[in-house]
């Protein structure tokens, strides 16, 4: 009976937080008298948003075609969408101060009850900073790269496969492999004892990261339901976010103790090699630093999770896609395959893993088109309005109101991209020979090509994103064919509000090249 009372209760203060939730919403629906798409009362609005949840590009696209500006409801209220490359122009380049990431951000994956401390304006300075001078352009440590993927391809994948075709899970490979060369580079081989695995290769350290970045996403809807009073309450005991976390927080802490104990002794050599992470050694000197030479392993390790989130997120999704796109054109795999022994071959013999990378305009026009069909996020860019702003075309949107951009929308407009329907892996690399619009490279970034978003919050650590993945299918294509099972074909995605997840049980096949 207690157990039950318990329950009611419960439920009656989650009822009373969406109808509290609804009123928000309507209340600054009133002061941003923006088109609304959907409807835009007290019921109609959530009905709408139900109705949609799954099918958000539908109705981003009804707007997107009728307004430069509009309104739609969604869980998190109405959230308004921009797309005049004006207004475009001034949203990519406004400060934190003025549109804040930081809000909506926390506000989604409930930072302050999952990751207290770590997501903060001094920390989110502190990461990009550090990401932009250890993995800048120039930094990329490609032959590590590679050497990580070879390692995973001989000790996780080649033990599954016959000598015919053998069926792989696009999405766990995908995963695995981003994990294992992220933190080649986030936390480095062997620190101090040669008898203790490797972290980037160490079981318990690699799930506790994918865990991780699995539990927060779900535990921050979780904690979402409730009032402010009882999330920490709802983190702590209705989801594994925090449980997960100090999993991990304590994983960390040897590895942080052995490499602040060579860091610090000046007895101690410390030269660069395997057993060094440049990347772990700066984010490890830099909080030290801030706080006066003590340093909070636990925030260290709530550090490490944000980067590995950001890095394993986007990675995953656009790799498991590729494979997808490569296992229904077998075709289009050779034709990557055959730029690149091209590139090798001019090399005559001096392969330069940068040098080469760097160079394949068709590879990047495939990742590139990849992204536009079935981006990460259907809307992304998401920012709270700090205080009341005016764009230059006279767009005034009040402080509180959430914005965002609609990058479904926008990768489907035929203003922008011939056929956009259809799939061309050589639309940017054929664009680029004729002068068009648009660059061919991966990373490059527009108003109308935002995946690693553009302006003042470009991702700093995309070409790092772009070389591991461009590393990975040139490894893929030169050791082995890819195709679909016969009569299986490319399998949908899930689709949730703006999110997109690509199928994560669908397999592909592998089979050893017999011509290398």
């Amino acid at each position: 009976m207690e157990f039950q009372i318990y329950v009611f209760l419960l439920v009656l203060l989650q009822l009373y937080y969406i109808w509290s939730k609804i009123s928000q919403s309507r209340s600054s629906l009133l002061k941003n008298p923006l088109a609304v798409v959907g409807g835009d009362g007290y019921l109609t609005s959530w009905k709408t948003c139900l109705k949609y949840l799954f099918r958000w590009p539908e109705l981003m696209r009804e707007g997107y075609l009728k307004y430069d500006a509009y309104q739609m409801p969604t869980l998190r209220g109405f959230v308004t969408f921009i797309n005049n490359p004006a207004d475009l122009k001034e949203f990519f380049q406004s400060p934190e101060s003025v549109l804040s990431l930081l809000r909506p951000l926390s506000e989604e994956l409930q930072t302050d009850h999952t990751l207290p401390g770590a997501l903060n304006r001094t920390t989110q300075a502190f990461l990009i900073s550090l990401i932009r001078r250890v993995l800048d352009k120039s930094r990329i440590p490609y032959d590590a790269l590679s050497e990580e993927i070879q390692l995973f391809l001989e000790s996780k994948v080649e033990p599954t496969l016959s000598d015919e075709w053998s069926n792989v899970q696009a999405f766990s490979f995908s995963m695995g492999i981003a994990s294992q060369i992220d933190n080649r580079v986030f936390v480095g081989t062997p620190l101090c004892e040669p008898r203790h695995a490797a972290p980037c290769r160490n079981k318990e350290y690699l799930e506790g990261v994918g865990m991780w970045a699995q539990r927060m996403a779900i535990g921050g809807q979780v904690v979402k339901l409730f009032p402010g009073f009882l999330r920490p309450f709802a983190a702590r005991y209705l989801t594994s976010a925090v449980t997960q976390r100090q999993k991990f927080e304590k994983i960390m802490e040897p590895i942080v103790r052995d490499r602040m104990k060579v860091l610090t002794d000046k007895n101690s050599r410390n030269e660069p090699g395997e057993n060094n992470s440049p990347f772990l050694d700066a984010m490890i000197q830099g909080l030290m630093g801030r706080a006066h030479g003590d340093l909070d392993s636990s925030l260290l390790a709530r550090l490490m999770l944000i980067v590995n989130t950001s890095a394993l997120h986007t990675t995953t999704v656009v790799l498991t896609t590729a494979l997808y796109e490569l296992a229904s054109r077998p075709d289009l795999g050779e034709m990557l395959r055959e730029e690149y022994l091209q590139k090798v071959g001019d090399c005559n013999g001096n392969e330069n893993a940068a040098a080469i990378t760097t160079d394949l305009p068709m590879l990047d026009s495939f990742l590139k088109e990849v992204v536009r069909m079935t981006p990460p996020g259907h809307a992304t860019s998401f920012r709270e309005v700090l205080k009341d702003f005016t764009f230059s075309s006279g767009l005034h949107v009040p402080a509180g109101v959430t914005l965002a951009v609609p990058t479904h929308a926008t990768y489907r407009d035929p203003r922008l991209y011939h056929d956009p329907d259809t799939f061309n892996p050589l639309r940017f690399y054929n664009q680029h020979a004729e002068n068009k619009h648009g660059g061919t490279s991966f990373i490059d970034t527009s108003i109308s090509d935002y995946v690693f978003s553009h302006g003042v919050h470009t991702c700093p650590g995309r070409w790092f994103a772009s070389a591991g993945m461009k590393l990975v299918l040139i490894n893929l294509l030169e050791r082995y064919e890819i195709r679909f099972e016969k009569g299986k074909s490319k399998p949908r995605g899930i689709s949730f509000q703006a999110s997109f997840t690509p199928n994560m049980t669908a397999k592909i096949q592998l089979r050893r090249r017999r011509d290398s």
